[in-house]
């Protein structure tokens, strides 16, 4: 009796397989860049949570290493939903509630990086944990974008997100030294791709 049982199509395989790889490779790419550009501004504005003068020229100094104009303005966009979030539910931490003012005054902009290190320090999350969120929040994100978008299945992006994960600590541990006046892109491509986020003919949501 002949196998009637389908045969497995060779080449629809062998392209998904393709394109997985090739998602992981942006992936870890987003990481490094990440954790070579962002990093150093969590760290150095949690341990400078409560002056007010520093986080703003930290904020200031983020906005101009930020010259890609669409993660320029998604920084700013997640940073005021953090501290928006982090004012409600804390509304007796003094340290939120100025960071609020100054950039509902536009004396910041109120970049993520610069949110996420000093709230998390006003709250007494320790360093390590503040920066192992950031990186852990920026996998998440690009990850549950790219379901979204249909891009990836919503178990395969869950898997893909538990593999990439593993590399966060190491990324940490080599940019541990890093400060605000070297951060750098280190894959560019990446940087230049989303750039032509604006040219695309339908967005489905901010990010």
């Amino acid at each position: 009796m002949d196998d009637e049982s389908p045969k497995p199509n060779l080449n629809k395989i062998t392209n998904d397989t393709r394109v997985a790889k090739s998602y992981e490779d942006f992936l870890y790419c987003t990481i490094e860049n990440a954790g070579s550009l962002s990093l150093p501004f969590v760290r150095e504005s949690h341990s400078s949570y409560d002056d007010i003068d520093e986080l703003r020229r930290l904020d200031k100094l983020c906005q101009a290493s930020l010259s890609n104009h669409v993660a320029n303005r998604a920084s700013v966009r997640q940073g005021h939903s953090m501290l928006d979030t982090a004012s409600q539910i804390c509304p007796s931490n003094d340290v939120v509630q100025t960071i609020q003012n100054e950039v509902l005054s536009d004396n910041m902009p109120g970049h993520q990086a610069i949110v996420h290190g000093a709230v998390c320090a006003a709250l007494g999350i320790d360093e390590v944990s503040a920066l192992t969120m950031f990186m852990y929040s920026v996998l998440k994100t690009v990850v549950a974008a790219s379901v979204k978008l249909g891009k990836i299945g919503t178990m395969q992006g869950q898997k893909i997100q538990h593999r990439i994960k593993d590399i966060i600590p190491d990324v940490m541990f080599r940019n541990r030294n890093l400060s605000t006046d070297d951060v750098h892109i280190r894959f560019p491509v990446v940087d230049i791709c989303q750039n032509v986020h604006d040219t695309m003919f339908s967005k489905l949501f901010f990010s």
